[in-house]
C-alpha cells in the first residue's frame, strides 16, 4: 500500500444518505479477476442514463468535478455487503478520501486496507463541506493525514481526529500481513492451547468468544483473533488467491477452509454457465482450491448451495467458534453462537496466510425480543421490526445479541434469519445463545463432533451464553405480541411497515437528505405516498436466498399455497438453499405442491437475491422476495424489491398482489 499523507484535490458533494456497496459498485462489476480500470463501474446505475450516456446531472460527470480526490456525502455511507470492489473503485476512479458522518462498518475496514481515508466528521462540517463542494468556485480541499487538518480553499482549516491504529498503517503504507506474520511465534502458541485465561467477571457471550480467540493485544489498541473457520465462495476470493500467489505464500491451514460456488451459478442446470465472466469466477475457485488444498462443493456436488446455508447444514458452525466469509451474510452463523464475521478480500487473503484477523473489539448490544409471535408471523417479520426500530445503521460498532422468549421459540432456521439480517441495521455480527434447540440441529450434522468428542465440546457449547449479570453497551426491547407480517416499501431494509398499512409520504420528514432519499426510494418503487400496501400488485415471486431457503422456509411457503395456483400475471419461483435441501423437499413432496401450483422449482444457488446470475428482474417488474436487500437494482436493473416472509411471498404470488396472512379469505 502507498504511504498516504497528504491529499490535495477537488471535492465532489454527493448529498445522499445510505448509499450502499451494491450502488457504489453494481453487481455486474463483481465479476472482474482484475482490479485494473474497474474505475469504470463506480456507480455505474446512477452515473449513466438507460441509454448509456452519462447522466449531466451526476455529480462525478461535471466538468468541474472530473478526477475528484474527495467525496463528500450523507450518512452510513458504504453500508450493505462486504463487497471490497466498492473501494477498488474508487480508488481507481481517483478517490483518496470519502467523508460523511458515518460509514458502513465494512466498508470502513476495507477502505483503510487499500489505502482510502473514511473521513468521519460532525453533522454541521458536512454540511458546510457539501456547501463549499457545491458553491465555491474552486472546490478545493487539502488534507494533512499527519496534523490531522482538512482545509477548504481560502478557508479555515478543520481538525479532525482518527484513531492511531487507523491513521498509521495509511502514513506508513504498511503490509498487513507481513505485520501479522512477525507475530507467527504468538500464532503458533494459540494454535498449541496457550489460551489466555479471563478472570472470573460476568461476561457476554461476545465477551466469551472474543476472549477465547484473542492471540495477542496489539499495541495500537487492535486485537489479533484466531479464525476456526474459513468459509469462501468465488466472487471475493480470486483476488485474494491471486495475492497468495504473487507474494509466494500458501495457506496456513487450508484444512480449515470450505469452498462453495453459489453467486454465479445457474438455478437451472439445463443451461450451461453462459456469461463467460461468471464461468471464470467458477473456474477460478475450482484452480484455487485445487492448487491449494481447499475442500470445494462445486456444481457436480450434491452439496453445493448457498455459502451460509452449507456451512451449518455441514456442521462446519459449532458454537464457541470465530468464522469469517467473503460476505457479509456470514452473519447467518451466529445462530450458532458463533462470532460470524463478513470480510473483504483483503482480510480473506489475510485469514488464509495467518488464520487469524485484525480487529478492534465491537460494543456488544443486546436485542429483547419479548412475547410469543403471533400466527402468521415468522423470524423474517422479527428481522425487519428490528432494523425499522434501529435503522441502517442503528447497529453500527456493534455485535447484536438477540435474546427474549420470541427468539428462544424459534427453530434454528428462524435463527438463521434472524441473525442473516442483522448486518442490515450496520451491525459487525448477531449472535443467538446455545441451548437444546442448538444442540438438536447439530447432532449427526457430517463435521460435528461424535462420541466422546460430542461429550467433550456440549460441556463448552453449555457455556455459551451470556451471563447473567453481563452488562451491554446498549439494550433493545421490542414487544413482539402484537407484530403483524411486515414488508418493505423503498430501497432500504429500513423501509418497513405492516402489510395493513399504506405507503408514508416523505414529505413529513423534517431532514432534508432523508426527505429526498426516501422521495427518490418511491419514485424508483413507483409508488404513490397514501397507496395501500395490499393494493399493489407484483410481477414475480422470489422464495430462496442465504436468509430463507432453509427446509423449513419452504415447507412453510408450501403450506401457505397447498391446493391453489399461481396468479396468471405472476412469475413465481423456488430456490432451495442446497442440494440437499432440494432433495430433502423432493422426498417430503414439497417440490410437487410447489410445481403443481405453477412456481418453478430450481437447482440451489444464490439466484435472484443478488442476480450475479441469469435469474433478474426485468426494468419495472416488482417482487416479493424472501432475500435480504432490497437497494436499486438488486435483483436487477429497474427492479422493484419488497422484502417479506416466505409464507408472504407464497401468498403474493397466488394472490397477485400483497395479502394479510393472517385472514382467512386472503
Amino acid at each position: 500500500m502507498t504511504p498516504l499523507r497528504v491529499i490535495s484535490g477537488v471535492v465532489a458533494p454527493l448529498p445522499w444518505i445510505n448509499i450502499d456497496t451494491d450502488m457504489i459498485m453494481p453487481k455486474q462489476y463483481l465479476k472482474w479477476l482484475t482490479r485494473i480500470g474497474i474505475g469504470q463501474g463506480l456507480f455505474a446505475g446512477v452515473r449513466f442514463l438507460p441509454g448509456g450516456e452519462p447522466d449531466p446531472d451526476f455529480c462525478l460527470n461535471q466538468p468541474r468535478y472530473r478526477n475528484a480526490r474527495f467525496l463528500v456525502t450523507g450518512d452510513n455511507f458504504g453500508t450493505g455487503s462486504s463487497r471490497e470492489h466498492a473501494v477498488w473503485a474508487l480508488a481507481d476512479a481517483g478517490i483518496s478520501c470519502v467523508i460523511a458522518t458515518s460509514f458502513g462498518d465494512i466498508f470502513r475496514q476495507n477502505a483503510l486496507r487499500n489505502g482510502i481515508l473514511p473521513l468521519s466528521l460532525p453533522a454541521h462540517e458536512v454540511d458546510a463541506l457539501l456547501a463549499f463542494a457545491a458553491q465555491a468556485e474552486e472546490p478545493v480541499l487539502e488534507l494533512d493525514l499527519e496534523q490531522q487538518t482538512l482545509t477548504p480553499k481560502g478557508g479555515s482549516s478543520i481538525n479532525f481526529a482518527i484513531e492511531p491504529r487507523d491513521r498509521d498503517p495509511l502514513l506508513e503504507g504498511r503490509d498487513e500481513i507481513a505485520d501479522t506474520l512477525r507475530l507467527e511465534a504468538k500464532i503458533a502458541s494459540f494454535e498449541s492451547g496457550n489460551v489466555a485465561r479471563p478472570g472470573d467477571h460476568p461476561r457476554t457471550l461476545y465477551d466469551k468468544i472474543w476472549d477465547s480467540h484473542v492471540v495477542a493485544d496489539l499495541s495500537d489498541g487492535t486485537s489479533l483473533v484466531y479464525v476456526d473457520r474459513h468459509l469462501v465462495h468465488e466472487v471475493s476470493s480470486p483476488l485474494a488467491f491471486e495475492g497468495l500467489r504473487l507474494a509466494g505464500r500458501t495457506p496456513r491451514r487450508p484444512a480449515l477452509a470450505l469452498a462453495v460456488t453459489d453467486h454465479n451459478v445457474p438455478t437451472d442446470r439445463g443451461r450451461s454457465v453462459a456469461d463467460p465472466q461468471s464461468a471464470a469466477q467458477i473456474a477460478a475457485l475450482q484452480k484455487n482450491a485445487t492448487d491449494f488444498g481447499i475442500e470445494l462443493f462445486d456444481l457436480a456436488d450434491r452439496r453445493q448451495g448457498v455459502v451460509h446455508v452449507v456451512g451449518p447444514e455441514q456442521g462446519a458452525v459449532l458454537p464457541g467458534l470465530v468464522v469469517a466469509c467473503g460476505d457479509s451474510h456470514a452473519s447467518t452463523n451466529g445462530a450458532f453462537a458463533t462470532l460470524a464475521l463478513g470480510i473483504g478480500t483483503s482480510e480473506i487473503e489475510h485469514v488464509l496466510v495467518t488464520q487469524t484477523l485484525r480487529l478492534t473489539k465491537a460494543q456488544n448490544m443486546l436485542v429483547e425480543l419479548r412475547g410469543a409471535l403471533p400466527a402468521g408471523v415468522s423470524a423474517k417479520d422479527l428481522a425487519l421490526a428490528v432494523i425499522g426500530e434501529l435503522g441502517a445503521n442503528g447497529a453500527s460498532g456493534h455485535v447484536v445479541e438477540f435474546a427474549g422468549d420470541a427468539v428462544s421459540a424459534l427453530s434454528m432456521e428462524g435463527r438463521m434469519t434472524l441473525c442473516n439480517m442483522s448486518i442490515e441495521s450496520g451491525a459487525r455480527a448477531g449472535l443467538i445463545a446455545a441451548d437444546a434447540t442448538t444442540f438438536a440441529y447439530l447432532a449427526d450434522r457430517p463435521r460435528a463432533p461424535k462420541g466422546a468428542g460430542l461429550v467433550e465440546a456440549l460441556e463448552l457449547w453449555r457455556e455459551m451464553h451470556s451471563d447473567a449479570s453481563a452488562i451491554f453497551d446498549r439494550h433493545l426491547a421490542i414487544d413482539v405480541t402484537n407484530l403483524p407480517p411486515l414488508i418493505t416499501w423503498g430501497t432500504s431494509p429500513e423501509d418497513v411497515i405492516a402489510v395493513t398499512g399504506s405507503v408514508p409520504d416523505p414529505a413529513s420528514i423534517e431532514d432534508e437528505q432523508r426527505r429526498l432519499s426516501k422521495t427518490r426510494a418511491l419514485d424508483y418503487m413507483g409508488l404513490q405516498p397514501g397507496q395501500r400496501i395490499c393494493d399493489i400488485g407484483i410481477d414475480r415471486v422470489f422464495i430462496g436466498s442465504c436468509t430463507n431457503s432453509r427446509i423449513e422456509d419452504l415447507r412453510i411457503a408450501a403450506a401457505t399455497i397447498r391446493g391453489r395456483r399461481v396468479n396468471a400475471n405472476v412469475e413465481a419461483m423456488v430456490v432451495p438453499g442446497s442440494g440437499l435441501v432440494k432433495a430433502q423437499a423432493e422426498a417430503e413432496g414439497i417440490a410437487d405442491i410447489f410445481r403443481e401450483a405453477g412456481f418453478e422449482w430450481r437447482d440451489a444457488g444464490c439466484s435472484m437475491c443478488v442476480a450475479m446470475n441469469t435469474d433478474t428482474l426485468r426494468p419495472g417488474e416488482r417482487c416479493a422476495s424472501t432475500s435480504n436487500r432490497n437497494f436499486v437494482d438488486r435483483q436487477g436493473p429497474g427492479g422493484r424489491t419488497h422484502l417479506v416472509s416466505p409464507a408472504m411471498a407464497a401468498a403474493a404470488a397466488i394472490a397477485g398482489r400483497f395479502v394479510d396472512i393472517r385472514r382467512s379469505d386472503w
